[in-house]
């Protein structure tokens, strides 16, 4: 027989689903997975969802570092700046168990919701099933993706920075090639001050991820 699984997955996000020792990974794009299954038997669905891979890798850095202006030329056309990157972590990943019946051919579909959080406030993965029994559900705290969303923040930061740089350094070889110094001067403590707002932007938003940390790990 034929057990033929739907599943609505939320952009970007996968799905493990393991029935009788054969595992199949459903992502967003797919419509469905099957699985040969025997008559008139019960069968136990059990469902993983993909916790987040780390990018905060030293390869990303140094492909970062050498394509930062390009990305900052790009971020500053699309005014991208992430400023709520917070609001892209999912914080929890789930496991789960579904009983089914099969009596013949069956297909089933799977709603789940990932785990969202909003300024101060959380949302666990919902999951709903069109037949069966959900059994169990375990919510798994997916610190990689904290970890994943301040990086992009940064580096969109950073990115800016980088074309802000660009422009005062353009200003004063300008005013060398005029010998205005203080105008050099200007320019230079500008763009040190950039520096420094930029880096202590990066730090506060680290110590508010630490924050929410503190916060997921005092949630369950």
């Amino acid at each position: 027989m034929m057990l033929r699984i739907y599943c609505r997955i939320p952009e970007g996000e996968s799905l493990f689903i393991k029935v009788n020792n054969e595992i199949k990974t459903l992502f967003h794009f797919d419509e469905f997975v099957e699985f040969d299954i025997p008559k008139d038997s019960q069968v136990i669905l059990e469902l993983e969802q993909k916790a987040s891979e780390n990018n905060v890798k030293v390869i990303n850095i140094i492909f970062f570092m050498l394509t930062m202006l390009i990305q900052g030329i790009f971020n500053c056309i699309f005014i991208s700046d992430n400023y709520k990157w917070y609001e892209n972590i999912t914080p929890w990943v789930f496991k789960a168990k579904v009983r089914l019946n099969v009596k013949d051919n069956l297909t089933v579909e799977l709603i789940y919701e990932k785990s969202t959080y909003t300024e101060g406030k959380f949302c666990l993965p919902k999951l709903t099933s069109s037949d069966g029994e959900i059994l169990a559900i375990e919510c798994i705290k997916n610190y990689t993706s904290f970890k994943n969303c301040w990086f992009n923040y940064v580096k969109r930061l950073f990115s800016l920075c980088s074309v802000v740089l660009l422009i005062m350094g353009i200003l004063m070889y300008v005013a060398i090639s005029y010998n205005n110094s203080v105008a050099a001067i200007v320019v230079g403590l500008i763009a040190i001050g950039i520096v420094a707002l930029t880096t202590g932007l990066s730090l506060s938003q680290y110590n508010k991820m630490d924050r929410i940390l503190n916060q997921i790990d005092n949630t369950l």
